[in-house]
C-alpha cells in the first residue's frame, strides 16, 4: 500500500515579507488612480472649464464667436470682460441680423472711460446683460454712454456713468459684482437691467448651483486639481440631486422666485450703504411690431418687486412702442436709436423724481 508524505514532509513556501505586500498593494492602487485620473483628463471638464464652455457655446449661438476673446474667467463672477481692451471689432450675425461693432474697456474692464481715483463727479453705476452692455453699437452708442451725456447736459454738472453690464450677466451675477467690487466704485445711484438670462435655461444648472460648485472646488485645496476627484464629486451630487422629484428636467438660471429675491436683494445691499437704486425694464422687438406694451414673462417680475418693495422703476416698453422706426439690431438689443431712446427715458425719470424732492 502506497504511503503518502505528511504535511511536515513538504517544503512550505516561504512567506513574503508584510512590507513587500504592501508596496504592492501601494503601487497598484497607486497605478490604479493614474489611469483614472489619466481617463478623467481626456472626457471630463473642470468646473471651472465646464463653465466657460457653457458661457462660450452661448456665444457662438448668438453668433458672434468672436466675442470669446473678450472674456476671462472670474471667481465670483463666472466670467468677466478683460482689462484694457481698446476698439475691438467684433463681426458677425444674430439670426437674421448682421451685427458689426467695436468694444473697449477701461483698467478695470468695464465698457466706460476711465475711473479717476479721486471723486469730484456724480458716478451712476449700470448693472445689467448684453443689452445694457450695447452688443451690435459702438462704445459711444451705448445707452450708458448717452445717458452720461445727457445728465451733464441736463445738470450742468460733471458725471460718470460706469457700464459694468456684461454680455450673459444675470441678477445673480449682478448682485455678486455690486457686493465683490461694485460699491468699491463708490456710486450715487445704481442702475439694474436683468431678466433675459435669468429666465434662459442655456445652462444645465442654476447659478446657484453653479456658485457653489465653484465655492465648494476652492475649498478642496489639492484635490481640485484632480479631474477625478471632479468627477467623484459630480458622481454623488447626481445621486443627491436624483432624489429629489423633476431634478432631471432643465431649469432656468434662476427661478421666478429666486429672480425676484435676487431683485431684492440688490434693492437691500444698496439700501444698506444709502446709495438709491433704479430698475428697468427691457422690451422686446415683438413688442414693439405688434404695438403691445403688455408685459412678458420675468418683465412682470421686475414690475412686481418695484410695486410692492418700492423701487424707482423705468419701464422702457411704452417709449419703445410709442416711437416710430426700428430701435433693435436684432429681436432684443437696440441699436443706436433704441440706446438715445433709453437715456433720455431714464434721464426724464430721474429729473422728475429730483424735482419731486425739492
Amino acid at each position: 500500500m502506497a504511503s503518502y508524505p505528511g504535511p511536515s514532509e513538504f517544503e512550505r513556501p516561504a512567506r513574503a515579507p508584510l512590507w513587500r505586500n504592501v508596496l504592492f498593494s501601494v503601487l497598484v492602487c497607486a497605478c490604479t488612480l493614474a489611469l483614472f485620473e489619466i481617463g478623467s483628463r481626456l472626457f471630463v471638464s473642470h468646473d471651472d472649464d465646464l463653465v466657460r464652455k457653457e458661457h462660450e457655446d452661448l456665444i457662438r449661438v448668438l453668433g458672434l464667436p468672436g466675442m470669446i476673446d473678450l472674456f476671462e474667467p472670474d471667481p465670483d463672477l463666472f466670467w468677466k470682460l478683460k482689462a484694457n481692451l481698446s476698439s475691438e471689432r467684433i463681426s458677425g450675425a444674430i439670426g437674421r441680423y448682421p451685427v458689426s461693432f467695436e468694444v473697449s474697456t477701461n483698467e478695470i474692464g468695464l465698457r466706460s472711460r476711465p475711473i479717476p481715483s479721486e471723486k469730484r463727479e456724480f458716478r451712476v453705476l449700470v448693472l445689467g446683460n448684453s443689452c445694457a452692455f450695447g452688443i451690435g453699437v459702438d462704445d459711444e452708442e451705448t445707452w450708458p454712454a448717452r445717458l452720461e451725456e445727457v445728465l451733464r447736459r441736463a445738470t450742468g454738472s460733471e458725471v460718470l456713468v460706469m457700464n459694468a453690464s456684461v454680455p450673459g450677466y444675470s441678477s445673480y451675477q449682478g448682485k455678486r459684482f455690486l457686493e465683490t467690487r461694485g460699491f468699491a466704485l463708490r456710486p450715487d445711484l445704481v442702475i439694474a437691467s436683468f431678466g433675459f438670462n435669468d429666465a434662459s435655461e442655456w445652462s444645465s444648472r442654476s447659478d446657484m448651483q453653479v456658485a457653489r460648485s465653484l465655492a465648494a472646488g476652492r475649498g478642496e485645496g489639492p484635490l481640485r486639481a484632480s479631474r477625478a476627484y471632479a468627477v467623484l464629486r459630480r458622481v454623488v451630487a447626481g445621486v443627491r440631486a436624483t432624489e429629489t422629484p423633476g431634478n432631471d428636467e432643465k431649469r432656468p438660471r434662476l427661478s421666478s422666485g429666486e429672480f425676484y429675491r435676487a431683485l431684492v436683494e440688490i434693492r437691500d445691499v444698496c439700501a444698506k450703504r444709502n446709495v438709491p437704486v433704479l430698475f428697468l425694464i427691457w422690451p422686446f422687438r415683438k413688442q414693439m411690431e405688434e404695438r403691445n406694451d403688455a408685459l412678458l414673462a420675468y418683465q412682470r417680475i421686475v414690475a412686481e418687486v418695484c410695486m410692492r418693495e418700492r423701487v424707482p422703476l423705468v419701464d422702457l416698453v411704452g417709449p419703445f412702442v410709442e416711437t416710430e422706426g426700428d430701435l433693435f439690431v436684432d429681436n432684443l438689443h437696440a441699436n443706436a436709436e433704441g440706446c438715445r431712446v433709453t437715456a433720455e427715458t431714464i434721464a426724464s425719470v430721474l429729473e422728475r423724481a429730483r424735482a419731486d424732492r425739492r
